[in-house]
C-alpha cells in the first residue's frame, strides 16, 4: 500500500513567527482530526534569512482522502490563514505517494 504524505511547506516573516506558531499548533490538530488525516509532523528548515520556514507533513489513509479534503476542507482551512495573517506567509503544498520504499 502506499503510503500518501500532504507536504506543506511555510515561510513566515520572522516578526510574526510567535504569533503564526501559536496558531498553526491548533491548526495542525484540527487537520489530524480531519477524516482521512492520520498524524503529522511540524519541522524547522534550517534559515538565516528574515523569515522563518516551517514543514508539516500529514499522513492520509490514501489520495482519496487528500482528494476528499481538498474538495470540501482546503477552502476554509486555508481561509483561516489567509484571513489572519493575508500576505505575510507564503504556503507551497505538494502530494506525495510512496513509489518505492527501501529499507535497511
Amino acid at each position: 500500500m502506499s503510503q500518501v504524505i500532504y507536504d506543506v511547506n511555510l515561510t513566515v516573516e520572522r516578526v510574526i513567527a510567535d504569533e503564526f506558531a501559536r496558531w498553526l499548533h491548533p491548526h495542525i490538530q484540527t487537520m489530524v482530526n480531519l477524516r482521512g488525516f492520520m498524524e503529522a509532523q511540524w519541522f524547522e528548515v534550517t534559515s538565516t534569512s528574515n523569515t522563518v520556514e516551517w514543514c508539516v507533513q500529514y499522513r492520509l489513509e490514501s489520495q482519496e482522502a487528500y482528494e476528499h479534503y481538498i474538495t470540501n476542507e482546503a477552502p476554509k482551512m486555508r481561509g483561516d490563514g489567509l484571513q489572519r495573517f493575508g500576505d505575510r506567509f507564503e504556503a507551497t503544498r505538494r502530494l506525495l505517494v510512496t513509489k518505492e520504499r527501501f529499507e535497511r
